[in-house]
């Protein structure tokens, strides 16, 4: 699991934050997002990510938050949700070693795989 907030500026210069808990379904983010009012997801900015997994953090405060959209982090958590403990530290460690150059990357590289024991 992890904690997302989303700041959302629309046309009017108002903003407005939400905070979501990741992974979640499909529905439930378009409902968060709807409370903000966004107009589109290019109204969305993640200003904040919290996995509780120091390396994976580390990492996503290395990538551009303005280009990540909002289901690809989802999909991230639920890569990392679907994970052993073990498991986790094992991917902490690769994305440290060789960072992949974009959360895609991230969630469907075969180099970020990680083996069950």
């Amino acid at each position: 699991m992890m904690d997302v907030n989303l700041c959302v500026m629309d046309r009017a210069a108002r903003q407005g934050k939400v905070s979501i808990r990741l992974p979640a379904e499909k529905n439930t983010l378009w409902q968060k997002l709807w409370e903000t009012k966004a107009k589109s997801l290019d109204d969305c900015h993640i200003s904040d990510v919290e996995t509780g997994i120091a390396a994976v953090d580390r990492f996503l405060r290395g990538i551009d938050f303005y280009r990540v959209d909002i289901f690809e982090l989802n999909a991230f958590a639920r890569k990392l949700d679907g994970m052993r403990e073990r498991e986790k530290q094992e991917y902490g460690r690769r994305l440290e070693q060789e960072p992949p150059n974009s959360l895609k990357a991230a969630i469907y590289s075969t180099k970020m795989e990680v083996q069950a024991t």
